[in-house]
């Protein structure tokens, strides 16, 4: 009986102790990669794929990325942003388009060497990328690249697709503070500050516990050099079918239910805002998809997009560009239909460096004038 009391005791105290220090940001830097093994190329998946892992907080998705290795004096540091055809879903870390840029050993005008950094994330979210974005800056960025889709910035789906905003408040509220952002109707934020329970040994055990797996994941990376698997060797070939019978996102959207006011261009507009208020140019392009050739559907763009949404959204982005000063560019149709995988939007590794040596030329030119 005094073993038991005297251990749940020591049990308390430390989870008490833990509590108050809040060791879990100094845990998230010590890691292998940087030293045992290679930097990540791009952030680990959301959910177990092979060796990849659900790693959600940005403490240590950027202490294990390339990103937070020291500049070099001959780098031109660019950070890609955008939905999972820019992080590469479905091939490898070494097939994507940053990859593809690297291997391209491009220099700049004045002789430094483009260095594209991956830091797109799965599942799309402006809001999830303004949080990257506002991390990023932070790690010697000589320019950006945002693509955005017509999923991530309808206004209904900026915050569900993504669990690394609810993951991060700091970072979330460091955002919603600072630029006019609407939220979707009925969303519900995370607090402010964790509760002292979540704040616990017990209450974090769940990051704790990824912290390890990550490490692990590592050294297999190390061994293998495939971060994601299976790797997808295929071809997109919807079947025909009823076009009436597809839903638009999560249910069947009709054309007088959605207008311009749905898409969540203040949240594009705040990342324009932030890359200024940083001093780091930014592009905005709109994501490559796949398009419905002649005679496959007649009223879609492709079974995510119903002709009228996506026309919607080109006007939406156009007005907003205008009035904003924003450097936007339409690449929605920048690659053909024979380099996308298992949806609309996942390129080939063929796809991935066909966009990359279109990209190459516009980063040397730099922002328009």
């Amino acid at each position: 009986m005094y073993i038991a009391l005297k251990t749940l005791v020591y049990f308390v105290v430390i989870n008490c102790v833990y509590a108050v220090l809040q060791p879990t940001p100094l845990i998230a830097q010590l890691t292998v990669y940087h030293s045992l093994v290679a930097p990540r190329a791009r952030f680990s998946l959301y959910n177990d794929s092979g060796n990849a892992v659900g790693v959600i907080q940005l403490d240590e998705m950027f202490a294990t990325h390339e990103i937070s290795s020291p500049p070099q004096p001959d780098e031109f540091r660019v950070g890609m942003f955008g939905p999972s055809s820019i992080w590469g879903f479905g091939v490898n870390w070494d097939n994507t388009v940053t990859a593809c840029i690297n291997k391209q050993q491009a220099r700049m005008p004045d002789g430094r060497r483009i260095h594209a950094f991956n830091l797109a994330m799965p599942l799309p979210s402006v809001i999830r990328d303004l949080m990257l974005m506002h991390r990023a800056v932070n790690y010697h960025l000589d320019a950006m690249y945002w693509f955005i889709g017509g999923v991530g910035i309808f206004r209904p789906h900026t915050f569900i697709a993504s669990p690394v905003i609810t993951a991060n408040p700091n970072d979330l509220y460091a955002i919603l503070d600072r630029y006019p952002i609407r939220l979707p109707a009925g969303q519900t934020l995370p607090d402010r500050q964790p509760s002292f329970l979540d704040r616990t040994l017990i209450g974090e055990r769940d990051v704790l516990a990824t912290w390890l797996q990550d490490q692990l994941a590592g050294i297999r990376l190390a061994q293998s050099n495939q971060d994601f698997g299976p790797l997808l060797d295929l071809h997109y070939n919807p079947n025909p079918r009823d076009e009436d019978n597809l839903f638009f996102l999560d249910r069947h959207w009709s054309q007088g239910e959605v207008g311009p006011d749905d898409f969540a261009l203040d949240a594009v507009n705040a990342g324009n805002d932030l890359a200024k208020d940083a001093g780091v140019p930014l592009t905005i392009l709109d994501e490559p998809m796949w398009i419905s050739p002649p005679g496959l559907y007649k009223i879609r763009y492709n079974p995510y997009y119903p002709r009228w949404y996506f026309d919607l959204l080109n006007q939406s982005l156009d007005q907003a560009a205008k009035v904003n000063h924003w450097n936007f560019y339409h690449w929605y149709n920048a690659l053909d239909n024979a380099y996308f995988t298992d949806s609309p939007f996942h390129f080939t590794s063929e796809g991935a460096c066909i966009l990359a040596n279109k990209l190459i030329p516009l980063i040397q030119q730099g922002q328009k004038s």
